[in-house]
């Protein structure tokens, strides 16, 4: 601190208004001073420099001394705070140490020196990052624990490690865990859950094409003949003028919505998030065959994901193109389809305790293979169809070095995650006719879904120039999907659908809500 004056008395007072040093550290000349009942702030670096104020005499009554520490503090130092000639009346024990109160890491002493006339500051690393509640059987932060006690070692970080030894155990542990990448990791997994998604889309449509042809090769005499004892011919005549038409060369183009949010819960390592995602899905269908369909389609897709407890946020533009086909008769069906995706992520990673928010940029290629397939049965007029489709799904993640956190920016390393489910259920459906001759076709299903390869995602980060393996969220392998839905045949050419899907696992639940139109040219 600069020396405002060199004369006269220097009195930190009752108010309790901090006394802040200068911009550097330096000696305050009085020639008596008094602390009574205010906070004396100490500027002091690692070398043994600190804010001096230098007296004739001082009284130490009541108050606060707060150590500022510029850099970090690699050991034991004594700093010469107030140095008077004549001597220093009152106790230390009078004041408080702010810091000594606070910091997990540091730990602040004040005496007077051996003759009364000096007060001094002792201040040394009490403890290291690995004694922090948080670290325990966290694998992650142990991690980043010794990276952060090694860096604070060898008096490196700069102000952010200065920071950190400035904490509570509470701001540590939470800082700590902050220095995870858990919005990337978080994204990822959101990918593919898009992924998803788009697989549900496609598989519905392919599934509404099998229905379809099959219902038209019924033909209209089949409608017919079931109502003409009832006398009703003309009327299952006209009904049946709406139902689906589908014959070779003749394409169903559709748009479709994409709604999908949900939750993965956290565990003691890595905090849960939400994410909801909003798109939609165009395309067209034809037969090149009576028993063969070919398709393709365009998906575009936003995805928003907020971590719990200030782990990060994440915002995903994706886009998807997909290439398909089945083979169905009226007993059997075989499908399968390819994808490829390209996704352009944000993401916002909040250091609180220091009041520092990191942020990253990168770009995601998403590759996807489906192959199913399922039988038909007539029970009671519902079609009922138990059904089995594995997808595969590579997720390849650029790398993302961060900006905005200083020296706690983390450099996320290129990551690849392999995705093997397989989907095995039933589904059940049944064609009705309305009184205005357009007909509905509402249906049901549960299926069971097991990941075969990768339940959590692991990736190399470096921090402060050290690289570790940061493992992510664990999800569960198994899990339940129960869908509902209906078709709204208007015309033969014409109808509009809607459907609702509940992924549910011990980790994690999501909904999908999606709807739109098909027109047959």
């Amino acid at each position: 601190m600069e020396s405002p004056f060199m004369l006269g008395d220097g009195e930190v007072g009752a108010a309790a208004v901090p006394v802040p040093p200068a911009n550097s550290i330096g000696i305050l000349a009085v020639d008596h001073f008094t602390l009574d009942g205010g906070t004396l702030e100490i500027e002091l670096d690692d070398a043994g420099a600190a804010d001096k104020i230098a007296a004739t005499t001082a009284e130490l009554i009541r108050g606060t001394v707060k150590a500022v520490p510029t850099e970090v503090i690699t050991a034991q130092r004594d700093y010469t705070i107030i140095q008077t000639s004549d001597g220093i009346e009152g106790n230390p024990a009078n004041l408080k140490e702010a810091i000594s109160d606070r910091s997990f890491l540091l730990d602040f002493d004040l005496s007077l020196s051996g003759d009364g006339k000096n007060l001094i500051l002792t201040t040394q690393m009490d403890r290291d990052f690995s004694e922090a509640s948080g670290v325990g059987s966290n694998g992650n932060m142990g991690q980043i624990a010794q990276i952060l006690q090694k860096t604070a070692n060898a008096g490196q970080g700069g102000a952010e490690m200065a920071q950190l030894q400035q904490l509570d155990e509470d701001g540590l542990n939470l800082a700590m865990g902050q220095m995870q990448p858990q919005a990337y990791q978080a994204a990822s997994q959101v990918l593919g859950q898009q992924m998803g998604t788009v697989h549900g889309s496609t598989l519905g449509r392919i599934g509404t094409v099998q229905l379809a042809a099959h219902q038209s090769k019924k033909g209209i005499w089949d409608y017919a003949l079931a109502d003409v004892s009832n006398g009703q011919l003309g009327e299952a005549m006209r009904a049946s003028a709406n139902l689906p038409q589908m014959s070779e060369g003749r394409w169903m183009g559709y748009s479709r919505t994409l709604n999908d949010w949900g939750q993965v819960d956290g565990n003691r390592a890595t905090k849960g998030y939400r994410w909801e995602t909003h798109g939609v899905d165009v395309g067209a269908e034809t037969l090149v065959h009576e028993n063969f369909m070919l398709g393709t389609s365009i998906a575009a897709l936003w995805s928003g994901v907020n971590g719990f407890e200030g782990s990060g946020n994440s915002d995903i533009t994706s886009v998807y193109g997909n290439l398909y086909g089945s083979w169905f008769t009226d007993t059997w069906h075989i499908d399968s389809g390819l994808s490829y995706g390209h996704a352009w992520t944000q993401t916002r990673r909040p250091i609180i305790p220091l009041g520092l928010r990191a942020k990253g940029d990168y770009e995601s290629d998403i590759y996807s293979l489906f192959v199913g397939g399922g039988l038909y049965y007539d029970v009671f007029g519902y079609d009922v169809e138990p059904f089995v489709v594995y997808h595969y799904t590579l997720r390849s993640d650029g790398g993302c070095q961060e900006s905005g956190a200083g020296t706690l920016n983390l450099d996320v390393q290129r990551n690849d995650t392999d995705s093997l489910r397989q989907t095995l259920g039933v589904r059940v459906s049944r064609m009705f006719t309305l009184d205005n001759g357009t007909h509905l076709r509402p249906f049901i299903s549960a299926a069971w879904d097991y990941e075969y390869l990768n339940d959590q995602m692991t990736g190399s980060v470096n921090l402060l120039g050290s690289t570790y393996t940061n493992s992510g969220l664990q999800i569960d392998r198994s899990s339940g999907i129960f869908s509902g839905g209906l078709d709204w045949y208007l015309k033969s050419n014409m109808s509009l659908f809607a459907d609702y899907t509940m992924t549910v696992n011990s980790d994690l639940l999501s909904h999908t809500l999606n709807g739109g139109l098909r027109i047959t040219f």
